[in-house]
C-alpha cells in the first residue's frame, strides 16, 4: 500500500504523518510540499523489504544539494512545531464550532455549500487567505507556525464571512 503524504506529510494533521491516526502501515509513504519549506523536492520512505536497483526510482524534485539542505532544516524546526500543531488545531475547532469544521491538525475544512465561494471572497478582502475545495467546501491550511492570535483573527474573520454572505 501506498501513501499519499504529500499535503499531509511533515506534521500537517499533528503527527508526522497523517496514515498515523488510523492502524493503516504503508508499504511506501510518498512525501513532498512540506518537506524542504517550498524548496521542491520529493522523498519516498519505503520499508527494509523493498529494493530499488539503481535508476529503478528516479524522481523530477529528487534530492540534490541544496534542496536537501533546506530538507534538513525544515526537519531541525518541525520538531519543535510539530507538538503544537494539534493544539493550534483544536483552537480553530473551538472558534469554528458554529460552522461544523473537520479539523486534523492544522488541516482543517467545512461545508459551505452555495456560499463557499463568497466565504473565501469576504476572507481574501480581509486578508485570511482559504480554499474552496470541491465547490461547496472550504479548507484551511494554515502555515505551520501560526500563533494563537492569528489564529483568533482567521477565525473571527471566517465567522464573520460566514454570517454576512
Amino acid at each position: 500500500m501506498i501513501c499519499d503524504e504529500v499535503q499531509t506529510g511533515m506534521g500537517r494533521t499533528g503527527k508526522w504523518f497523517a496514515f498515523q491516526h488510523s492502524r493503516v502501515l504503508p508499504d511506501i509513504i510518498n512525501l513532498a510540499k512540506g518537506v524542504a519549506s517550498g524548496v521542491p523536492i520529493g522523498a519516498i520512505i519505503a520499508r527494509d523489504c523493498l529494493e530499488f536497483t539503481k535508476g529503478g526510482h528516479g524522481s523530477t524534485f529528487a534530492g540534490g544539494p541544496i534542496a536537501c539542505a533546506a530538507g534538513n532544516a525544515t526537519f531541525d524546526v518541525l520538531k519543535s512545531v510539530v507538538p503544537r500543531v494539534v493544539s493550534k488545531g483544536e483552537r480553530f475547532r473551538k472558534g469554528l464550532e458554529k460552522l461544523h469544521s473537520r479539523v486534523r491538525g492544522l488541516m482543517i475544512g467545512f461545508t459551505a455549500c452555495e456560499k463557499a465561494p463568497a466565504i473565501a471572497e469576504y476572507c481574501k478582502e480581509h486578508a485570511v487567505l482559504i480554499n474552496v475545495a470541491g465547490d461547496e467546501n472550504i479548507r484551511i491550511v494554515p502555515p505551520l507556525i501560526i500563533e494563537s492570535r492569528e489564529i483568533d483573527r482567521a477565525v473571527g474573520v471566517i465567522n464573520e464571512a460566514a454570517e454576512s454572505v
